[in-house]
């Protein structure tokens, strides 16, 4: 409870400070996803990696499921902005490269390279006027200082939610004795993480903003899957490519050789339910970015039943793998 709390608030205070009243989906994206960083990031420090890999899919899965769901159903039906529906069929590339990292049941720097030149690709491919899209000119002026507090409040509230989540999560894996945190890192902690953007983006879409609503969303998984999944693996791989020793040249050597020890894991509830849901929700990105399916709320109802059967999915194969 005090992880959500601490995340809401963090969110809601970057949204103002990056994107202010502005429908920014690159500005809002980066505040959705900044608890999700810092809580991946802790959680591989202290050894925990598979909350940090549950928790970066689960949250990938819910942002594009549950929330995207939720604003589809509560907005009126609006016509979708070319400049920013033209970006959402990147999803299903990187959809399949999570499938394909898979099938070695480890995410090693190989991996890392791949997803890391995807999204070097995907800043190519997006519209770059969604990704420069500017503050409007009605938006209240902030001083830089009073940002740079803004921005620095959200840190410390986004870690204070990160530490109070590991620590809380950690003490119920034990309590429920389960061989491992990951149920806890897509159960618990990935819809924690959501929970702030659903008002957020219900908001920005009420005000005639749905595409960039979406586009927010959608720049939130490409953010997990191509920028903070390569950055963990290298994490990982520093830490624990010479164990014991402090992070020199030897062991950076060894991390760009994949000697961790031991490897980062891939957890296989979360490479066969979560990769196999963005799969799905990919495809059905494609023709919606091509503009040839406008979402209406009989859409979000089944992105809404898509994430509840995702939860079932997940409580059942956490339970057999």
């Amino acid at each position: 409870m005090a992880a959500a709390v601490a995340w809401y608030v963090a969110v809601r205070v970057a949204a103002a400070a990056l994107a202010r009243d502005s429908a920014a989906p690159a500005r809002l994206a980066i505040a959705y996803w900044l608890p999700t960083a810092l809580l991946t990031l802790l959680a591989i420090v202290v050894g925990q990696p598979e909350i940090a890999v549950a928790s970066l899919f689960a949250s990938s899965v819910a942002s594009l499921s549950l929330v995207a769901g939720v604003v589809t159903l509560t907005s009126p039906l609006q016509p979708l902005a070319a400049s920013d529906r033209r970006g959402w069929g990147l999803v299903l590339p990187a959809a399949a490269l999570t499938l394909l990292a898979g099938f070695r049941g480890r995410l090693t720097i190989l991996h890392a390279a791949v997803f890391a030149a995807q999204g070097a690709a995907i800043l190519l491919f997006w519209p770059q006027a969604a990704l420069n899209q500017r503050i409007e000119a009605s938006s209240p002026r902030t001083s830089p200082m009073l940002l740079a507090l803004q921005l620095i409040l959200a840190i410390i509230l986004s870690i204070i939610g990160a530490l109070a989540a590991l620590r809380g999560g950690v003490l119920i894996g034990r309590e429920w004795e389960l061989p491992s945190n990951t149920m806890i890192g897509s159960l618990l902690l990935g819809p924690a993480l959501v929970i702030p953007m659903v008002g957020q983006s219900s908001l920005v879409a009420q005000r005639g903003q749905y595409s960039a609503a979406i586009s927010a969303l959608v720049a939130v998984t490409l953010l997990n899957l191509c920028l903070l999944l390569p950055v963990l693996i290298v994490t990982w791989n520093l830490l624990h490519a010479a164990p014991g020793q402090e992070i020199s040249l030897v062991s950076v050597l060894g991390a760009l050789k994949g000697q961790a020890e031991p490897p980062l894991f891939f957890p296989p509830s979360s490479w066969r339910v979560d990769t196999s849901i963005l799969l799905v929700l990919g495809l059905w990105l494609v023709p919606v970015s091509a503009g040839r399916w406008i979402p209406g709320r009989a859409e979000g109802a089944g992105l809404v039943a898509i994430y509840a059967i995702y939860l079932t999915m997940t409580a059942y194969a956490n339970a057999r793998w």
